[in-house]
């Protein structure tokens, strides 16, 4: 085999090794979305937990750099405290390490049962109608292929001889621990993953080009390079966000100065320590579970010191746009699990910016005082915005490998905000009516005022039960909202019949019969939107099944 063809070898097998990366990676993230879920919902204040959560998460998701800019979006977002991200953070960078223990099965003389995988895994893919089973096919599939790239690597190296020596002088020549730690940095920072570069040393510790000596130091350097993935996406975040994600890259680099100096005057103790565990692929990756065990378990108790200094350095700056989204963020779509979770988060926000205007606008219908016109204004301008937005994002996360009951919900997500839009009009409706009323001089009777205000009541109990059965995805509440949609529509039935018997009786006028039914035919609207809401846990749709 000439060097070209090896080297053309090599790069096949950096490429079938991320590959099988990518491959392994997504299947986890498919299949353990609900997991993902529930630990993102355990995030308590203290630090701990936090930190066991950051790491679990991670070695889920197989990327440190994505659960970080997950972090972000969480604290930007609001659901997240400073306090909490900051020891998911530190966590994540242990949750990477599983990466590394997996390359390492490569010592053990199951690598070509391993590689094998790859035939089961695309099996499970293309052959099994099951969403769990597809993503126990994507992981063991890309497990795999991961395997296999490995073995084309080393296979590359090993065959050629001048390949073989350009790796063992390259090493040779920068055998000096600020050089190596600066080569793990950049390499890291171009591919974007410390796992990905973990494996590649590994390789190459396997074809005997890298002494451990030398690739923990790479290794260490790697830490450092995998926040440039957050830093990229710091840029144009608020300002917590941004605290996040310097968090991260300080703490990598005190953690490289400190105990990556210790390691660098203790190397020949470190290394005959590690030399006890007998493989070499084994020695990195268990370097790696304790390097950042130590580094992230000492900045722990220093996160309150390190926020305090961080917000010295990143200045809070005044806000130009007036709406903005709560929940989603373009960053939790690299985990398609945690976005839906913000979208539905997002959708019951909407849901409830949408009843407080509804109810300000019925108030100056009732009242005909117009002092908080403007701010109905406002907040129907802001639930439109949200609503595009959150439609925007749906189309997005569309287009993401979502299991089938994901991607059901996330139809199913475009109708509740379009029932929950038309809610948020009706107040917009009442507002001018209220403000049409008042300029032509008419007003409700005592009566036509109680039962309006009776009905809004009424209105107000199943708005709370369908949000309730919606967020809690309690079909045993669904009941109680058919019942109370059933009340409203009879109580239409009953006082626009009263009203009749009160223009018969000269009660009340025909100018105000216009208004009083196209206010109890709005309120009983928003009952059926309500109530769509409600079933949509059901059926895509939300209609009520009879």
């Amino acid at each position: 085999m000439s060097v070209f063809e090896s080297i053309c070898l090599l790069l096949c097998g950096v490429g079938v090794f991320l590959t099988g990366m990518k491959l392994m990676g997504d299947g986890l993230s498919k299949g353990s979305g609900k997991s993902i879920r529930a630990l993102f919902n355990k995030i308590s204040n203290n630090r701990i937990a936090s930190y066991g959560i950051g790491a679990g998460a991670t070695a889920i998701v197989q990327s440190s750099a994505a659960t970080t800019v997950m972090s972000m979006g969480l604290v930007g977002a609001g659901i997240m405290s400073v306090t909490q991200a900051s020891a998911f953070v530190l966590g994540a960078r242990l949750g990477t390490t599983v990466t590394g223990i997996l390359v390492s099965l490569s010592s053990i003389s199951i690598t070509p049962v391993l590689m094998a995988f790859a035939f089961v895994g695309i099996c499970l893919i293309l052959f099994v109608n099951n969403e769990t089973a597809k993503a126990i096919g994507y992981v063991i599939g890309g497990l795999g292929v991961l395997f296999a790239g490995m073995k084309i690597m080393t296979q590359s190296i090993t065959e050629q001889e001048q390949i073989s020596l350009f790796f063992i002088n390259l090493f040779n020549a920068i055998d000096f621990p600020l050089l190596l730690v600066a080569v793990g940095a950049l390499f890291t920072g171009i591919i974007q993953s410390s796992s990905a570069t973990t494996g590649i040393l590994i390789t190459l510790i396997n074809a005997g080009t890298l002494q451990v000596s030398q690739a923990v130091f790479i290794l260490i350097g790697a830490t450092i390079g995998t926040c440039i993935t957050s830093l990229i996406a710091a840029l144009g975040a608020e300002r917590e966000a941004k605290k996040i994600a310097l968090f991260n890259l300080l703490t990598a680099v005190l953690g490289a100065a400190v105990i990556g100096g210790l390691v660098w005057i203790f190397r020949s103790f470190v290394v005959k320590i590690l030399s006890y565990i007998g493989a070499p692929e084994w020695e990195l990756s268990l370097f790696g579970v304790f390097y950042s065990l130590i580094a992230s378990l000492a900045c722990l108790p220093f996160i309150a010191p390190l926020q305090k200094l961080l917000s010295k350095i990143v200045k809070e700056k005044k806000k130009e746009q007036e709406y903005a989204c709560y929940f989603i963020e373009e960053k939790f779509l690299k985990t398609p699990a945690v976005a839906l979770m913000q979208v539905l988060k997002e959708t019951e926000n909407l849901a409830e910016l949408a009843k407080q205007n509804l109810l300000l606008g019925f108030e100056i219908l009732i009242t005909q005082n117009e002092s908080r016109k403007k701010r109905v204004e406002i907040e129907e301008e802001r639930i439109d915005f949200i609503t595009k937005k959150i439609s925007e994002y749906l189309v997005q996360l569309a287009g993401k490998n979502l299991p089938y009951k994901d991607e059901m919900l996330v139809g199913t997500l475009h109708h509740v905000i379009d029932d929950i839009e038309r809610i948020g009009d009706h107040g917009i409706d009442f507002m001018k009516m209220g403000a049409k009323m008042k300029n032509e001089n008419v007003s409700f009777s005592p009566e036509a005022l109680s039962e309006l205000s009776a009905m809004c009541d009424k209105v107000q109990l199943l708005y709370d039960s369908a949000l309730k059965a919606f967020s809690e995805r309690d079909k045993e509440e669904l009941a109680r909202v058919s019942r109370y949609e059933q009340q409203v529509d009879d109580m239409k039935k009953v006082f626009a019949s009263r009203h009749v018997e009160r223009l018969n009786a000269g009660a009340c006028t025909i100018e105000t019969g216009t208004y009083f039914y196209t206010a109890l035919a709005s309120l009983e609207r928003v009952g059926d939107h309500l109530e769509n809401v409600a079933y949509s846990i059901k059926n895509i749709t939300g209609s009520v099944e009879k």
